[in-house]
C-alpha cells in the first residue's frame, strides 16, 4: 500500500513536470529592432505633457537568462507627474492553456522614493474594451534587473484559456523627481499547447517545403511582409527552435531534428498566427 502511494505520488510529479516542459512561447518582445524612442509596432503609450513610454538604449538589461541588451522600455521621475499607460498589441492565444507572462524590470533606487508608482499590470480578453487587475511581486527599488515576480511566471486564470483577442498593459504613476527610472524588457507570453497536433487549423496560407524534409526547409507565409517570428516545436509542444525575427521565405536547417511530426508556427507583428505540421523522415 506504502508503494502504491508512493507510485501515484510520482505519476503527479511527472504529470507535472511534463507540463510544465511543454509551455510554449507564444509571443516575445525585446524591444530591440526600432530606432529609440519609437516602439515596436502596434505598442502604444498614453501622453502626458508630450511625454510618454519609450525606448532607450542606456542601462540595457543584464544579470538574468536571456537578457537581450540593447534596447528596452522606460518611464522617468523626471516625466511630468501624472499617469502614463503602456499597453502591447493584441494577441491570438487559440489552441493554448496555462497562459502566462513573464518580463524583466530595472527599478532604480530613488524611482519610489518620491512617491512613483511600479506599475499596475492588467490583462483584456476583448481587444482592450475591458481590463482585469492581475496581481505579482514587484521588484525592489535597487538598481538590479531582475525578472518581475520573483522570477515566476505571472499567470492568468482559465478564463483567458484559447483567447482571441488578449492584449496587456502597464500603468504608472509618476511624481516628477530629478531621479529615478523604471525599465522593463524581454515581455513574453507562455502556454501549453491544447492537443499539439491538431491544436491549429491548418492554414493555406502558409507553406513549407520540402515536406516531407530531410534537411534544409523554406517556411512562407502568402503576401507576407516585414519581421516575423518563427517558433517549431514538436507533437508534446516542446520547444526546439524559436527566431524572433525572420522573414519570408526563410529557410531553416532541420538537419538536427530527428524523424518525426513538428508544428511550425509563424506568427506577424500583429499576433496572427499561421501554424503547418511538417514531417521529418
Amino acid at each position: 500500500m506504502k508503494f502504491k502511494s508512493i507510485l501515484i505520488a510520482a505519476i503527479v510529479v511527472l504529470s507535472n513536470v511534463s507540463q510544465v516542459s511543454a509551455q510554449t512561447n507564444i509571443i516575445s518582445e525585446n524591444f530591440d529592432g526600432v530606432l529609440i524612442p519609437a516602439m515596436p509596432a502596434n505598442w502604444v503609450s498614453t501622453d502626458v505633457a508630450g511625454t510618454m513610454w519609450r525606448s532607450d538604449s542606456t542601462n540595457s538589461s543584464s544579470g538574468y537568462p536571456s537578457a537581450s541588451g540593447i534596447n528596452n522600455i522606460v518611464i522617468r521621475n523626471t516625466d511630468p507627474t501624472g499617469t502614463y499607460i503602456l499597453t502591447s498589441p493584441t494577441y491570438n492565444a487559440s489552441g493554448f492553456t496555462n497562459l502566462s507572462v513573464t518580463w524583466a524590470a530595472r527599478v532604480s533606487t530613488n524611482f519610489t522614493a518620491s512617491g512613483s508608482t511600479t506599475p499596475i499590470f492588467e490583462y483584456s480578453l476583448d481587444g482592450g474594451a475591458n481590463w482585469l487587475a492581475l496581481s505579482y511581486i514587484s521588484n525592489p527599488a535597487n538598481s538590479v534587473w531582475a525578472p518581475e515576480n520573483g522570477g515566476s511566471d505571472i499567470v492568468l486564470p482559465p478564463t483567458a484559456n484559447g483567447a482571441t483577442n488578449l492584449k496587456f498593459r502597464w500603468t504608472v504613476t509618476i511624481v516628477n523627481n530629478p531621479n529615478g527610472t523604471y525599465r522593463m524588457d524581454d515581455f513574453a507570453l507562455h502556454g501549453n499547447i491544447v492537443n499539439a497536433v491538431n491544436a491549429y487549423c491548418i492554414s493555406t496560407n502558409m507553406t513549407i517545403y520540402p515536406n516531407p524534409s530531410t534537411g534544409i526547409m523554406t517556411f512562407d507565409v502568402t503576401n507576407s511582409t516585414g519581421l516575423h517570428q518563427l517558433s517549431i516545436t514538436d507533437i508534446l509542444g516542446n520547444m526546439i527552435a524559436n527566431i524572433p525575427a525572420i522573414t519570408c521565405p526563410f529557410q531553416w536547417n532541420g538537419n538536427a531534428l530527428k524523424p518525426g511530426i513538428y508544428l511550425a508556427t509563424i506568427t506577424n507583428e500583429n499576433g496572427i498566427r499561421y501554424t503547418k505540421k511538417f514531417q521529418v523522415k
